[in-house]
């Protein structure tokens, strides 16, 4: 396929690629998963995590499986592991059991492994008990990659860690609406050709809330009397509020205390980051002066992020939504848990 698709044309390897791909699926679907219930969750891969698995991954839905797709591929999975075991061993610390052949090292490792201790057993995951004493009977030797996945899998195994990444665009601003009298209805005012939107940039973080103004109000016009502006409810691609990134973590480890009584600790973290972020500016009524309190600080008007509050020392309300003139994210926080299952 690949070969048709550089020296032919793509288009004529992807009609040969999805009569191969829809044989390959419908095989594995009445030979392989026929027999697998609704609650089935598969983990779909292909080398490169592309249209074969995506294809396959598909029509699993369709039956109603839900369904995962392995990022990357194969190919992307081998090379976090590899990064990961050129990397992670400089951070542990490892204690080394050392003696002569058959003075019980392995049956010592065995030991402290059934008592909760964190044990790497090379030998047991190679099948292979070195140069003199061979392999294991009846235990065939895996293969490198498979060596691979298992040494790391036992260095990490009973902690888990988690992320959650949130970034996007900021959420567009409503435009001002029109403030003359035409008598034919509400509209919104057009924007002025040339003028920018902004006198700040909403996401250089440096915007004081008290003492600055960020939308220019010179960049709107009401319509003319008797005419309509733009439709109540236009929105513009490039008038939007700030960006809001969001990152939280989590990671946790189970711990076995005895046979069949483990002690689970989780830890969650919010915001991780500190990210204070503003709220929105006032986008009325560009035409009219904007206000301030007694303190000489912005508290009303166009292009204002109102943040004054009720007097000396007192915070302004956090918000996780996208109200005007209050602080849109809460500080950052962690919990942690514990938990004994038995």
């Amino acid at each position: 396929i690949g070969t048709l698709y550089k020296q032919v044309s793509p288009f004529e390897a992807r009609k040969l690629g999805a009569a191969l791909v829809a044989r390959n699926i419908a095989d594995h679907i009445e030979n392989t998963f026929l027999s697998r219930g609704s609650n089935w969750q598969p983990l779909v891969y292909c080398w490169r995590g592309g249209k074969r698995s995506g294809a396959m991954a598909q029509v699993m839905r369709d039956i109603g499986w839900r369904v995962a797709i392995l990022d990357g591929g194969y190919q992307g999975y081998r090379r976090d592991i590899l990064t990961q075991l050129d990397a992670l061993p400089a951070r542990l610390a490892f204690r080394v059991i050392c003696g002569p052949t058959g003075s019980g090292k392995s049956s010592l490792l065995r030991a402290l492994a059934a008592q909760g201790a964190q044990v790497l057993d090379l030998e047991a995951l190679a099948c292979h008990r070195g140069s003199v004493l061979g392999g294991l009977p009846g235990e065939p030797q895996p293969t490198q990659k498979w060596f691979d996945n298992k040494v790391l899998a036992t260095v990490t195994k009973d902690w888990n860690f988690g992320a959650f990444l949130q970034y996007s665009s900021g959420l567009l601003l409503t435009p001002p609406a029109a403030t003359n009298t035409n008598f034919i209805g509400g509209s919104e005012q057009y924007r002025v050709a040339g003028e920018p939107l902004y006198t700040k940039d909403l996401n250089c973080g440096c915007i004081n809330p008290y003492t600055d103004l960020v939308l220019n109000p010179k960049a709107w016009a009401n319509p003319v009397n008797g005419s309509f502006g733009p439709a109540t409810g236009t929105f513009y691609s490039d008038f939007r509020a700030a960006r809001r990134p969001s990152e939280s973590l989590n990671f946790g480890r189970t711990f076995r205390i005895k046979e069949g009584v483990n002690f689970s600790l989780r830890a969650e973290f919010v915001n991780i980051f500190n990210r204070l972020q503003i709220g929105n500016p006032s986008t009325t009524a560009p035409a009219t002066a904007v206000s301030k309190n007694a303190q000489g600080q912005y508290s009303g008007g166009f292009g204002t992020i109102n943040l004054t509050v009720s007097g000396p020392n007192t915070a302004p309300t956090g918000t996780s939504n996208n109200n005007v003139g209050q602080l849109f994210s809460q500080p950052r926080s962690g919990t942690l848990v514990g938990r004994i299952s038995f």
